[in-house]
């Protein structure tokens, strides 16, 4: 639930909240419970991801610092402040798992994180009064974000259930709920050190090295932390070595502050020799008002760690304790990552005696979709080697269209209609039942309007093998439930447990456990794991969408979603039962397998996102 609460405050809020900041301390507040909302609503397969886009935070604080005037500008700074830019491009680049909100939702978050140091560094200088009596009006703002939320929930929705509570989420929400109260009451961050107290207001805060060494330690801390989480999950994450290579590239400019000082100071003081032309022996003893700068940094550079280690609120631990558990903590996260859990696999069913006469069909559920689009795809289809002989084969659900026109101006073999029922479950489960005996040896199933168009085809080219594919998915991938009690984020949930008793009819010898779920309805399959399960589970299923009084019509089942004859609601629970039908649920598809925006995994193969016949 915490993590639908933050995607509605992603809609509402994210767009005003930079106003907010720069308008009010309590407008700071403000981001920076945003900002915590919306880390906790990121995917936790990409949390780990998500703790390193922490260096684009410190981007957007110091290039703010920089052009606010806070920082003063310097050739090293700014060094310091842009290396952090191909940081963060190098953990996009090598990350596998990109998807587009958890893009939007993770980059913005760390901006405005950054955004929010900045302007409270700003504030604490400039300002350090108002800071202090800034918690109602942060408490009024708050509300007035909450209202906004609602309102937009209520004009916006499609009809779907917006807030959904699972006791499991509990201790989730029951974090979520803390973090933003302390973040109103402290007006800062949690998850980001925001700096001294308000109290001090020298302009010594800004550059403050322990600052910079607790923000060092804090982003290493809640990285260990996450990762070695997500790598103990049903759907593991990976990080690469360039990732982390990256990452450790980022903390290095971060914590490296004062070294950048002491820089900043012999680069001014060899420019203005150069600049003036002066002849400086190099025995010489440098002047005072240069010795006093350079040992300024070096000192503030020395005595950065050491106060980290030696303040006050550290005398009862020992001074190396934060080091250790971090250095501990990645000790463990390493191993967990770099090590492969085995997994056991339930035997598959393949039906060997089979012989098909046709390598290849492609299989299209058309309804009302531009004849031209459909034409365009088949194009597309044929231009790809491993696709320009196969058979085409169009299902049309409209009884109105000219089967013979259709048949002409896409270059189909075949054109046939079947009643407007059950959409591409239905057509795809037709097929089979009425082709059992002439099926191709490798039947690609897909809608007349693809999804994911513009990564379909490179998806296609990367994985699918001809003398190899058993199954492929084309949609997403990587969703994971318990079979006995699943349930993804789109609110889906089996509530009849229909993905066990399928199971079971499929096997009955083996017990269903994780079961990968399947999307968007378009996937590869061969006719060898089609034929490999009885015959009667096809029509059984094929049953419960043509027939008005199945069980897949009554309230029973429906528990109050809206159903029809063309539009059921059983078409939901069978896009992602495909996975499971064809006897390809391994978890190691599930976490090897890149989002169809990554496309690729670095040093993976072609069956990081398939399961193989042979």
């Amino acid at each position: 639930m915490a993590r639908h609460l933050g995607a509605v405050s992603r809609k509402v809020t994210v767009s005003e909240a930079y106003n907010l900041g720069n308008s009010t301390p309590g407008g700071i507040n403000v981001l920076h419970v945003i900002v915590d909302n919306m880390y906790f609503a990121s995917d936790p397969a990409f949390s780990e991801f998500t703790d390193a886009f922490h260096d684009d935070g410190f981007f957007a604080e110091g290039l703010l610092l920089l052009i606010i005037g806070i920082v003063p500008y310097t050739q090293a700074e700014l060094l310091r402040v842009s290396l952090l830019v191909p940081a963060g491009a190098g953990l996009l680049l090598a990350e596998y798992r990109l998807s587009v909100p958890n893009l939007a939702a993770s980059v913005s978050a760390m901006v405005l994180a950054g955004v929010a140091r900045a302007l409270w560094k700003t504030v604490i200088k400039n300002h350090p009064g108002i800071v202090e009596n800034s918690v109602n009006q942060t408490c009024q703002l708050i509300t007035i974000e909450a209202l906004i939320g609602v309102i937009w929930v209520m004009v916006f929705r499609t009809g779907d259930q917006i807030f959904v509570y699972d006791v499991r989420n509990a201790p989730l929400l029951a974090i979520n709920a803390l973090t933003s109260a302390l973040t109103l009451t402290l007006g800062k961050s949690t998850l980001l050190h925001m700096g001294n107290d308000v109290a001090d207001t020298s302009s010594q805060t800004v550059h403050d090295p322990t600052c910079h060494n607790w923000d060092a330690l804090t982003l290493l801390a809640l990285t260990g932390i996450v990762g070695c989480h997500s790598t103990l999950s049903i759907r593991r994450s990976y990080t690469n070595v360039y990732q982390f290579c990256c990452f450790i590239f980022a903390v290095l400019c971060i914590c490296c502050k004062g070294r950048v000082d002491v820089f900043d100071v012999r680069l001014q003081k060899l420019w203005t020799i150069r600049s003036t032309h002066e002849l400086v022996d190099v025995n010489s003893a440098p002047s005072a008002e240069n010795n006093d700068a350079i040992g300024f940094a070096e000192e503030s550079d020395r005595t950065g760690f050491s106060e980290f280690f030696l303040n006050s609120q550290y005398d009862r631990f020992p001074r190396f304790l934060p080091v250790l558990s971090v250095a501990l903590l990645w000790t463990a996260y390493g191993v967990l990552n770099f090590t492969e859990r085995p997994e056991r696999y339930s035997p598959v069913f393949l039906d060997r005696d089979y012989v098909p006469q046709i390598p290849v069909e492609i299989v299209l559920s058309m309804y009302k979709e531009p004849v031209e689009e459909v034409t365009q795809l088949i194009s597309n289809l044929k231009s790809m080697p491993a696709l320009s002989d196969a058979h085409f084969t169009i299902y049309i659900k409209d009884s109105e269209a000219n089967n013979q026109d259709i048949k002409h101006r896409t270059g189909a073999d075949l054109v046939a209609t079947l009643p407007n029922i059950g959409r591409e479950g239905e057509t795809y489960l037709n097929h089979i039942l009425n082709k059992w005996h002439s099926l191709a040896k490798q039947t690609i199933f897909l809608q007349a309007d693809i999804h994911n168009s513009r990564e379909f085809f490179t998806h296609m080219n990367n994985y699918y093998r001809r003398l190899k594919t058993g199954f492929l998915s084309l949609g997403w991938s990587g969703a994971v439930c318990n079979c006995e009690n699943c349930g993804d984020r789109l609110f889906w949930h089996d509530n009849t447990h229909f993905l066990p008793q399928t199971f079971n009819r499929m096997n009955s010898s083996a017990i269903c456990g994780n079961v990968l779920l399947s999307y968007k309805g378009q996937f590869i399959v061969s006719a060898a794991r089609i034929r490999g399960i009885d015959k009667d589970i096809y029509h059984g299923l094929w049953k419960a969408f043509v027939d008005e009084k199945s069980w897949a019509h009554q309230p029973e089942y429906l528990q109050g979603r809206p159903d029809s004859m063309s539009a059921p609601d059983f078409g939901y629970t069978m896009e992602r039962t495909w996975n499971l039908l064809f006897q390809c649920s391994n978890i190691d598809v599930a976490w090897k397998c890149p989002s169809l925006v990554s496309r690729w995994r670095i040093g993976g193969d072609i069956g990081d996102c398939q399961c193989f016949d042979a």
